[in-house]
């Protein structure tokens, strides 16, 4: 018996220490958290070794079942990074989890009395269940871990509650080699653990999924309210190119007069005045569709602005495919990124960025811009990049992946070389 007791405490552990390198958030590198989790498994099995000795009794098995329990949660808390509630919620599930699937290896020892049949048992339920979660829920787990900064308290009782419960059928105050009866509601305890475990992190996940979808929503909305009052202002722009086009005669009728007068200098900065006024206060014609040809041209006058160089080959007919304000809003929030890129560019390398975008049966879209060469991290949750100006920033990006998701179109990225490739295919 004692020996049992032994291998089902260091193997239990192991699986406790599986469990956390696979749903914690890890703060080291892979082979460091297994070094310390080697030294941990080696600390507790001597824990286990004096607690199955006979000359223990009372407090004494208080205190090592204590000092157990405190290096299981320290050894999640040293390995995770964020060290908070999510961290104790972790810790609570891997005691939980391994409790629950110790039950029949337990129950199989009682009937058969061989260890290593039982420690079979043990690895094959630990195995099974822990390849369940990970595969329905490991993905979603870190996504909420990542987001979800509070409420992490409050889930706290559901691996407290299935730990309680466990202990109540199995342990104490009944014990499972006594009440052989409790077998089957063990076995509907660890089911329910596990589906409970799945359903919530899915629950979860579509809720935060939904959410995303509104506010990309709403990004995309105001999105489209700036640039229809940009649009606004470049029709204003065209109003003054036709007053101007209108007033060209009172033009040549003061030019005609300082020629006659043979003033050919005044004649020169009327018309120096005349062409100033046309370069400032017009857009050059990339394409047909106004709204792409209006944000092309803002985002390259302000690369000229900070000489940045912007080459742009556009073939985009007046009607598009999709609606035409949102890809406006998609290629501006693209060029914006592109042009805060390429203004960070240093070390005597060109800053540029370059454009095509191709209209035929399908939309086409390619943004390349230099940029500083430093890592980009990208969002798991939406594959879009992150914003490297901190909380506050980034909602051009959210509102990218929400026309992304829209259309159903193809979206990838490329960053080598100094240059930093996004490309949308619909």
């Amino acid at each position: 018996m004692k020996t049992y007791i032994f291998f089902q405490s260091c193997l239990s552990y192991f699986f406790v220490l599986l469990f956390l390198l696979l749903f914690l958030r890890l703060r080291k590198k892979l082979l460091f958290n297994i070094a310390v989790s080697f030294v941990s498994f080696a600390l507790y099995c001597l824990l286990a070794w004096g607690k199955s000795e006979d000359q223990l009794w009372g407090w004494q098995v208080l205190a090592v079942t204590a000092a157990q329990i405190l290096l299981t949660q320290g050894i999640a808390f040293y390995l995770d990074a964020y060290r908070d509630f999510r961290t104790l919620f972790t810790g609570f599930s891997s005691a939980a989890f391994t409790m629950a699937c110790g039950v029949p290896s337990s129950a199989v020892y009682s009937l058969t009395k061989q260890v290593w049949i039982s420690m079979v048992t043990l690895v094959a339920v630990n195995g099974l269940a822990l390849c369940i979660l990970a595969h329905f829920i490991r993905a979603y787990y870190h996504t909420e871990q990542r987001m979800r900064k509070g409420g992490w308290l409050k889930l706290c009782v559901v691996p407290a509650v299935f730990y309680i419960t466990v202990n109540a059928l199995a342990v104490f105050p009944a014990n499972i080699s006594e009440t052989p009866q409790n077998w089957l509601a063990l076995v509907m305890v660890l089911i329910l653990l596990v589906v409970s475990y799945i359903t919530i992190f899915q629950l979860l996940a579509a809720q935060r999924n939904q959410n995303m979808l509104q506010r990309n929503a709403d990004f995309l909305t105001r999105e489209s309210e700036q640039l229809s009052l940009r649009l606004k202002m470049n029709k204003e722009q065209e109003t003054n190119m036709a007053m101007l086009r209108h007033d060209i005669r009172h033009y040549l009728i003061s030019v005609s007069a300082f020629c006659k007068a043979g003033d050919c200098g005044r004649v020169r900065e009327i018309l120096q005045e005349a062409e100033a006024w046309v370069q400032e206060n017009s857009d050059k014609k990339f394409c047909e569709n106004v709204m792409v040809n209006s944000v092309a041209a803002y985002y390259i006058r302000e690369a000229e602005k900070k000489k940045i160089r912007f080459v742009a080959a556009l073939d985009v007919p007046e009607k598009l495919p999709v609606h035409e304000t949102e890809f406006a809003a998609v290629l501006g929030n693209l060029l914006s990124n592109a042009l805060e890129g390429a203004e960070k560019t240093k070390d005597g390398r060109r800053r540029e960025i370059i454009l095509r975008c191709i209209c035929g049966g399908n939309l086409f879209l390619e943004i390349k811009n230099s940029y500083d060469g430093k890592a980009i991290e990208f969002s798991e949750e939406t594959g879009m990049p992150v914003s490297q100006r901190g909380e506050g920033h980034g909602y051009g990006m959210l509102s990218v992946a929400g026309f992304v998701k829209k259309y159903q179109a193809e979206f990838s990225w490329c960053a080598e070389n100094g240059m930093f490739t996004v490309k949308i295919f619909i």
